[in-house]
C-alpha cells in the first residue's frame, strides 16, 4: 500500500466545472487553481480578561483558475450569465468540484456553490499557450462523500 503521508501532486486534485448542475467541459486543461476563505477574524479585548477572545465571520470563498484556452465556450457562458443578471432573470448556478485523491485511495470532494465569475485572457509569444484566467467568488463550500 502507498504511504498515505506523502503529499499530493496536481494529478491528485482534479476539478470539475458545473453550470446549472450540468458538467462543463474545460476542467481537463486547468493547470492551477487556488481557493481562499474570505473571512474576518474578530479580536475582542475585554476588560478583566487575561487573553483576547477570538471569533470568525465567513463571507464566502475566492477561487482563481488558470487554464489553457481551448475554445470560447466558458467565456460565452459567463457572457450569458451577465446578460441574464442584467435582465433580472434566473441565472444557472456556477459550481466547482475539487477532489483530493489521497495516496491511500481515499477521495475527498469539495463543492463550491453559488458562484460568480469574471475572466481574463493572456496571450504570449507565437509558441506560448493562450491562457484563460477565472476569478470567482462563491457563497459556500460543501464536503461531499
Amino acid at each position: 500500500m502507498a504511504d498515505p503521508s506523502l503529499p499530493l501532486n496536481g494529478e491528485n486534485c482534479p476539478i470539475k466545472v458545473f453550470l446549472g448542475n450540468q458538467p462543463f467541459g474545460t476542467a481537463d486543461v486547468v493547470d492551477s487553481f487556488s481557493i481562499t476563505e474570505d473571512a474576518v477574524i474578530h479580536t475582542d479585548q475585554y476588560l478583566g480578561r487575561t487573553r483576547a477572545r477570538f471569533d470568525k465571520q465567513v463571507s464566502g470563498y475566492d477561487m482563481t483558475i488558470s487554464a489553457d484556452l481551448t475554445n470560447g465556450t466558458l467565456i460565452k457562458a459567463i457572457f450569458s450569465q451577465d446578460a441574464l443578471r442584467e435582465a433580472n432573470q434566473p441565472i444557472p448556478e456556477l459550481a466547482i468540484e475539487v477532489q483530493a485523491r489521497d495516496r491511500n485511495g481515499v477521495i475527498e470532494s469539495y463543492v463550491l456553490t453559488k458562484g460568480v465569475a469574471k475572466w481574463d485572457l493572456k496571450a504570449g509569444g507565437r509558441t506560448e499557450r493562450v491562457k484563460l484566467g477565472l476569478d470567482m467568488k462563491f457563497e459556500r463550500i460543501l464536503s461531499v462523500a
